[in-house]
């Protein structure tokens, strides 16, 4: 369990330039508002204790248990979490940025607008963590299970999800633009007025998600399979969909204009309303493009023919 210590001694301690508190039992005790930079408490019992708006850059928490701990309005900037125990952890409106978990163990664990940019979380399981208006800039992400995650609002700027699992997750109004979410599931995830721009999704899983009202214009989606996922007033905008399934998918009111669809799968897509001006339909499998609920002006259509039909509409 390692030696009882409680908070007034590490605090005297650190102040007379002492900074080796590894594998100590410190679990419940009060570390409020304290300054310890640069300490390591690697292997330390820190079960319940509470570092609530504690200067923490730099420290050093590798293999600690931090079950139930309070960082909540920590600064911790390249702190070192590796290995670290972290089952209902709150690290609610933390500055994390920098900061490694690689071999955590997460269970629950509350980033509710928390800043982890830069952060090192690849492959890491984070099942049921919370990460609500939680910034992820440049995250390492990939790999990592996000399944049922709460996303709402976080922005994920030039993040790295690929490979992530991100099915059933919640991402209403995320900010993804220019992530990298190759070869990522997003099956029946809710990304609803999410912002994809220029976002990189090539092979990606999106089977039944939805991406109601999002923002994907130069987005890559070459070869997603899309079956049945809902775009319906998505802008998809010079998105690159070559070789895209987008089998069963709703596309009401998408704007897909300039999109490039060139081989790619829209049987018993609903088109209504749907955009095509300036898209390149050539080779794809669509349904019957003759109804005018459709757009076609300067577009492509799958036989190589250019339609000009809506032009001037």
């Amino acid at each position: 369990m390692g030696e009882v210590v409680a908070a007034a001694e590490i605090l005297n301690r650190y102040a007379q330039g002492d900074r080796d508190f590894r594998g100590l039992n410190l679990s419940g005790e009060s570390f409020g508002r304290a300054d310890l930079r640069g300490a390591d408490f690697s292997e330390a019992n820190l079960r319940g204790s509470n570092f609530w708006a504690a200067e923490l850059s730099e420290t050093n928490f590798w293999g600690a248990d931090l079950t139930r701990a309070d960082f909540s309005d920590v600064s911790a900037w390249d702190a070192d979490f590796r290995r670290c125990r972290l089952q209902r952890t709150n690290f609610q409106n933390s500055d994390l940025s920098g900061g490694r978990f690689l071999e955590a163990v997460f269970d629950g664990v509350n980033f509710r607008t928390a800043v982890l940019n830069r952060a090192v979380l690849r492959g890491m399981n984070l099942e049921h963590s919370n990460f609500n208006k939680t910034y992820l800039l440049e995250v390492d992400l990939s790999d990592a299970n996000l399944q049922g995650v709460n996303l709402v609002s976080a922005f994920l700027y030039h993040a790295n999800l690929e490979g992530a699992n991100l099915s059933g997750a919640d991402g209403t109004e995320a900010d993804l633009t220019a992530v990298n979410l190759r070869r990522a599931n997003l099956t029946n995830a809710d990304f609803t007025e999410a912002d994809f721009t220029e976002a990189v999704c090539e092979g990606a899983n999106l089977q039944r998600v939805c991406l109601r009202y999002a923002k994907l214009p130069n987005a890559n989606l070459q070869r997603v399979n899309a079956t049945a996922a809902n775009f319906s007033k998505a802008r998809l905008t010079q998105a690159y969909l070559a070789g895209a399934c987008l089998h069963q998918a709703n596309l009401w009111g998408a704007d897909c204009q300039t999109a490039d669809l060139r081989l790619a799968d829209l049987r018993e897509a609903s088109l209504v309303g749907t955009d095509l001006t300036g898209a390149n339909l050539q080779g794809a499998q669509t349904p019957p493009l003759w109804s005018e609920d459709v757009r076609l002006c300067q577009t492509t259509l799958p036989d190589g023919t250019l339609s000009q039909r809506d032009c001037g509409k």
